[in-house]
């Protein structure tokens, strides 16, 4: 999709949502839509996105589960 849309300024990583950190950046804008629910530990990885949010940021979640 990168390269068919010519998306030059996407970097695509793939890591466990809890180790976001490591990514060693913030972002203004986090979208998680039908992850959480499926981690062992939903809290752990809601924490690590907002660990990864700047402070003005904007965190959508969208969870379809309990």
């Amino acid at each position: 999709m990168k390269r068919r849309y010519a998306l030059d300024n996407l970097e695509v990583r793939q890591l466990p949502l809890e180790r976001a950190a490591e990514l060693g950046e913030t972002f203004e804008h986090v979208v998680s839509t039908g992850v959480l629910h499926h981690l062992p530990d939903p809290d752990a990885g809601l924490r690590a996105l907002h660990g990864v949010l700047a402070p003005n940021g904007a965190l959508h979640l969208m969870v379809y589960a309990p």
